[in-house]
């Protein structure tokens, strides 16, 4: 879970599509899909993994219209 934030006025953004991401080196990063920002920026997901071990996740926000 997390808050995507405009930090000049400390607001989330909405409406905003984000990439989920999982890497087991943090050098190769794999898609596991993407999810949208409610009415007050905020996101979350519930991930599954194969395996034990140590993941990292990330979610990665290319930018809103122009």
């Amino acid at each position: 879970s997390g808050v995507l934030m405009r930090t000049d006025v400390n607001q989330g953004i909405p409406g905003q599509v984000l990439v989920l991401e999982q890497s087991t080196d943090q050098l190769l990063w794999v898609q596991l899909g993407t999810v949208n920002t409610a009415a007050d920026g905020s996101y979350q997901a519930v991930l599954t993994f194969p395996a034990e071990g140590v993941f990292y996740i990330r979610s990665r926000y290319a930018g809103g219209p122009a």
